[in-house]
């Protein structure tokens, strides 16, 4: 449901297409911790406040990071998917348990 509002200037405010393909991005590596912080907290509750706390921060970056290109320097840009991957990779690097467990699903 992102697509339609990311097309009219939502989150990457004059890139209607590569806004919906960044938001993509965002979205599919923001699923592996996601995943993770549901496998671990064992509720729904985890990924949410997650997912809740993501959308301030959004917010908060627009204050801070002035004159930024959206698609690069904003939480759901090429900045915020660089460090949603190191995370995954962290995870995958210094939880082999959760792997094992989650390959097992």
């Amino acid at each position: 449901w992102h697509a339609p509002i990311i097309a009219q200037g939502h989150n990457y405010p004059g890139h209607p297409l590569a806004g919906i393909f960044m938001m993509t991005l965002f979205t599919t590596s923001l699923s592996f911790p996601m995943a993770y912080c549901r496998f671990k907290s064992k509720t729904i509750l985890g990924p949410s406040a997650l997912h809740g706390m993501i959308n301030p921060l959004g917010v908060l970056t627009v204050f801070f990071v002035v004159g930024a290109n959206p698609l690069v320097g904003f939480v759901a840009g090429i900045a915020g998917i660089a460090v949603i991957l190191l995370l995954t990779v962290g995870i995958y690097v210094f939880d082999k348990k959760f792997i094992r467990d989650y390959q097992m699903l």
